[in-house]
C-alpha cells in the first residue's frame, strides 16, 4: 500500500468486491487515498488499484474501499472467492 513516498506492507483480514480490511505496519488517515497491491494467487499479477481508507481499527488495522480495481481484477478476486 502506497501514499505518495509512504509505503505500508499488511495481510488481509477479510475481502470483499468492495473493499478489504488488513493488518498493516503502518496505517494512513481516515479519508487518504492509496494505491493497493493485493496478491490473491503467489506468483500471479496482484489485484491493484486505488482504495480510500474508511477506517482505521486500533493502531495496525484499515479498512480500505476500493475506488478503480479494474474489472479483470474485479473477475479475478470472483474467481478466488470474494464474496
Amino acid at each position: 500500500m502506497e501514499m505518495g513516498q509512504e509505503r505500508s506492507v499488511g495481510r488481509t483480514l477479510d475481502m470483499s468486491l468492495n473493499g478489504i480490511m488488513v493488518c498493516a505496519d503502518k496505517t494512513f488517515p481516515v479519508g487518504s487515498m492509496i494505491q493497493v497491491d493485493v496478491e490473491l494467487t503467489p506468483g500471479k499479477a496482484p489485484l491493484s488499484g486505488t482504495a480510500k481508507v474508511v477506517r482505521v481499527v486500533g493502531v495496525d488495522c484499515m479498512g480500505l474501499q476500493f475506488q478503480n480495481v479494474p474489472l479483470d481484477h474485479t473477475k479475478n478476486c470472483k474467481s478466488f472467492s470474494c464474496l
